[in-house]
């Protein structure tokens, strides 16, 4: 990591009764994402983590994870994991047509604008203090694969552990 400029980024995050929202203004000195699908984590992008039960387990069976990344193709939502439980829900793996993802680029910066409707997060209930386990990383790769990423909490880069994500309560 070379600093703030070769990337960083401003994390925040909303919710009302139909939506959670994700805000990031992300600093990144080279913008690279040659990938689509399943393959996105490994250029220039946002994975995050939601655990709505919070029970932040050492394993992923109880979590959903979520990747965000500009495309050849445009904004893409992909949806890694999901609750065991959940997959008879009509809740699966891969990309996420449901949500609203807005990416601008501005010289070395990328605005990402998440709306993603509360059912892709079930069965979390968005009631003030509720609270769900969270965590979140920025990827960076400059053209020669993945070289890092900055976090909000582990548990994702380098092992998947929702043990190790913070826990975050709506107000």
């Amino acid at each position: 990591w070379k600093g703030a400029k070769d990337i960083s980024a401003v994390i925040k995050l909303g919710w009302n009764d139909d939506c959670f929202y994700l805000y990031a203004d992300v600093i990144d000195d080279i913008f690279f994402q040659p990938h689509t699908d399943a393959a996105i984590y490994n250029g220039d992008g946002i994975q995050f983590g939601f655990d709505p039960l919070c029970s932040l387990k050492e394993s992923y069976g109880e979590v959903y994870e979520y990747g965000l990344a500009l495309t050849k193709d445009g904004p893409q939502v992909w949806r890694y994991c999901i609750p065991e439980d959940l997959s008879v829900n009509k809740i699966e793996r891969g990309q996420v047509t449901e949500a609203f993802l807005e990416i601008t680029e501005k010289e070395n910066r990328l605005i990402y604008i998440l709306q993603l409707p509360w059912d892709e997060l079930k069965p979390f209930l968005p009631k003030l203090s509720n609270r769900f386990g969270f965590s979140i990383i920025v990827n960076d790769n400059d053209g020669q694969g993945r070289k890092g990423y900055v976090r909000w909490h582990d548990g994702i880069g380098q092992r998947k552990c929702p043990a190790l994500w913070g826990v975050i309560s709506l107000t």
